[in-house]
This record gives structure tokens, sequence and C-alpha cells, in this order.
């Protein structure tokens, strides 16, 4: 299943800094190849527009070139675009964002990043639970603080990993990591999916199943009424006509005839109404 926890580890990778050491992680969350990480992990390099770098993925080393436009530095996140000289799949494999931030104090929250260092260490399970769902300010950014790690500490290469909430199945936002002992946060979406709306409109499940049913009843009513029978209605209008010079006090001129109420009739034309 997208988004599962035993796929965690298959979306992710690992960024590298500078020095060609792990300077975050990242993970995948679109099928053509974008990636999100924490803006800080890549802000050495992003000094303009065409900022690219290096991660390793799948254990191969691919390019990634940032999306400035995408990207929230205010909100800690950077989105980067994978590319790489070997046969690009049809689709990258990529974990379900949630759109609607769904998560309480008991659910059960996974993550898996990488240490800092030399890339070829391996990554690490986290696990974790939110410390209520009412962000902190820490630093200018509105953050959810984590507790209850397996780890004795998070270090910084964990940050812009998957926090991966196990009743949904689907990402609720990025670590970010600090340097001492157990402290880490959550970097929430909602400031992403403000900066690219496509991307939430990619995940917003509820929204593409409305628009599917929405599809279904046009769908049924287009039916119905092509199976239904036309019955044309033949309206007709009644018109006063004058004579030119004369005409009763009440306007209805000098054609009394019961049958035609003094009018003279005609079928009416549907435009006339407009």
């Amino acid at each position: 299943m997208q988004g599962a926890v035993d796929h965690l580890a298959d979306c992710v990778l690992q960024v590298l800094g500078p020095d060609g050491e792990v300077a975050g992680s990242g993970f995948l969350c679109h099928p053509d190849g974008y990636a999100l990480t924490c803006w800080h992990v890549v802000r050495p390099r992003a000094e303009n527009d065409a900022a690219t770098g290096i991660a390793v993925f799948g254990g191969r080393r691919v390019v990634w070139t940032l999306c400035t436009r995408r990207s929230t530095p205010t909100g800690d996140i950077a989105v980067l675009k994978l590319s790489t000289t070997e046969p690009t799949p049809s689709e990258w494999p990529n974990l379900g964002l949630d759109t609607r931030w769904r998560v309480t104090g008991s659910d059960q929250l996974h993550s898996f990043g990488y240490p800092e260092g030399p890339f070829a260490d391996e990554g690490i399970p986290i696990a974790a639970r939110i410390q209520g769902v009412t962000p902190t300010r820490v630093g200018g950014l509105y953050v959810h603080p984590l507790v209850g790690f397996n780890l004795d500490d998070v270090q910084g290469g964990y940050s812009g990993a998957p926090v991966l909430n196990e009743s949904t199945q689907k990402v609720i936002g990025l670590v970010q990591a600090k340097r001492h002992e157990t402290q880490a946060f959550i970097v929430p979406l909602m400031p992403l999916f403000a900066a690219w709306p496509e991307l939430r409109e990619f995940h917003d499940v509820f929204e593409r199943i409305r628009r599917h049913l929405g599809a279904q009843a046009t769908s049924a009513l287009e039916d119905k009424l092509h199976a239904a029978p036309f019955i044309p209605l033949n309206f007709e209008v009644g018109l006063i006509e004058d004579e030119p010079g004369g005409g009763d006090e009440t306007g209805t001129g000098t054609n009394t005839d019961s049958q035609d109420h003094g009018r003279t009739w005609a079928r009416l034309s549907l435009r006339s109404l407009l």
C-alpha cells in the first residue's frame, strides 16, 4: 500500500552536503520525481533558482534541482526535482501526503532517516508520538514537538525525513531534528500546500472522490435525458393589434371575435422570451 510503514525506506533519500556527506534526509512525494526535505538542509546550496546538488536514492547517486517557487523557506520545506543518467522510472515510488492534518496524541507515528556523516551508513527507523496537536513557535516557525523516540539521539541528518501516521498511512509532515538529546519537531505540510496547490490537489483523496462521484452523477443524468422522449411544447402567443386611428377605450382594437379573444395568435418563439 502506498504510504505504508513498510515502504518508508523505499521512498527516503540521503541529501548530501557540499562536503559529500549526509546533510539531511528527504522523501519522494510525487511519481514525477519530486522530493521534499527541510529548507535548512539545502540552504548552503540555495543561493539561486538553479541550485543543484547530489542525493543518494536506492543506493545510487541522483542529481536534484531546487524548485524555489514551490518551496517554502519560512516553513522550512524545500522541493527537489530528481534526475539521473540511468533510465528514469515511469513513476518514482512516493509516499501519500495527508492534506487535512488528521492526527491525535494517541496516534503512532513512524519515520525513517539517515544519520549525519558518510552516506554509506544505513538508515534507522524512528517511532514517536506527537506532543499535542497545538503547534509551538520555535525560531519563528510553527512546529509540533515529537516525543517517545526509540533512539537516544535524533541527529541533524534526520531533518527532512517523513513523519507517517500509522492510522491514516499518510505523511503529516517532516522531521526537523535538533542536535541535542531527543529533541525533534514535525514541520507541518500546510505552508507547502499554499505554495504548491497542485500537490495538494494530487494528494487530496476526498476531492478526487467528490469529483469522481460528481462525474458519475452527471453521466447518469445525461443517460436518463437521452433515453427520455423529448416532447416539444407548442405554445402560442396572442397579440393585440389596434387599427390605425381607432380602437376602443380598453385598447383591444376592433377585433372582437370571442373565439380569438380579440388577439392575433402565432406560435411562441422561445427566443422572444430573452
